[in-house]
């Protein structure tokens, strides 16, 4: 309610075109907001937001974000989502025109190999970095990692990032003199500071819908940073991971399996440098510049650019 008290007096102080909800919370006062104005209103709905990982266990919670999604998806002029899932389900749920899938993905550069997490977390170059980028919380493989450290004693393990889960991390630290933290830094330099890494680590776990459908942008990020990845094979990253030989799957939930498939990366040298190599040609198809080749006629089409 605050949120929405105060995003409301700060949009009544604007006037524009296209009003882009980026996200379920600010949809309500975006819908508003672009009737007053006369202006074009769109729905970023870059989430199941009512099956969020955090609200897997609070149905009443699930019903009310339905409700208020339900209540406003059908005033917005156009609504976009990041996968093809959540297309689906959208569509199917609310009774909608097929959302417009546009990826999250970053503009495409060239990225070179550094020791920004070397440097900056005092760990020996001779150890490859198992990285996890993104927020410390349940149902993104955070206790699964912390686990493997003490396995794979060789690498360090370094979370770059915030959240629930942060002083869990810290404890660790403090058991487990390879696992490293690092505050999370402007998404603008998360490609930079993934180039550093060995491996880019996404183990989501279907704890919810919006888990289970998920393409997070770190596997992207990673990508783009030339970093071979080891993600869970849910239906949306393993497509990514097995169209373009970035990296290896495992089970959701499977510490042995998660391991073994490490120790595999980390050791065989032929695997990730093919998988490396991979990763720089699949970011030059997995980049906004190729992106919003598809998404500027739509946006023409409906009125929003």
């Amino acid at each position: 309610l605050e949120y929405w008290r105060k995003s409301r007096t700060r949009a009544n102080r604007v006037h524009a075109k296209t009003w882009w909800a980026a996200e379920l919370y600010s949809l309500p006062v975006v819908v508003r907001r672009a009737r007053i104005t006369a202006g074009r209103s769109v729905y970023d709905a870059r989430e199941i937001f009512a099956h969020l990982g955090d609200l897997h266990d609070r149905p009443m919670t699930q019903m009310f974000w339905r409700w208020l999604e339900r209540r406003y998806i059908h005033r917005s002029d156009a609504v976009v989502t990041t996968v093809a899932m959540d297309r689906d389900f959208l569509k199917d749920c609310y009774h909608i025109t097929p959302p417009f899938v546009v990826r999250n993905l970053p503009r495409y550069r060239d990225v070179a190999r550094n020791f920004l997490l070397y440097d900056a977390l005092g760990i020996p170059r001779s150890m490859p970095i198992c990285l996890y980028s993104g927020g410390l919380q349940d149902g993104r493989g955070i206790r699964t990692m912390l686990s493997m450290a003490s396995q794979i004693p060789g690498a360090a393990f370094v979370f770059l990032g915030s959240g629930p889960l942060e002083d869990r991390v810290r404890q660790s630290m403090h058991s487990c003199s390879n696992i490293y933290h690092h505050p999370a830094v402007p998404s603008e330099q998360v490609i930079d500071f993934a180039a550093s890494a060995a491996v880019g680590f996404a183990l989501i776990e279907p704890i919810s819908l919006s888990y289970r459908y998920a393409l997070p942008n770190k596997l992207f990020e990673y990508i783009m940073a030339g970093t071979p990845v080891l993600v869970t094979d849910l239906p949306q990253m393993k497509k990514i991971v097995d169209q373009y030989g970035v990296g290896l799957t495992v089970s959701p939930g499977s510490l042995p399996g998660a391991v073994q498939q490490a120790r595999h990366v980390l050791s065989d040298s032929a695997l990730h440098r093919q998988c490396a190599a991979n990763c720089h040609i699949a970011a030059q198809d997995l980049c906004w510049d190729r992106e919003e080749e598809s998404f500027l006629p739509f946006a023409r089409a409906t009125g929003i650019l």
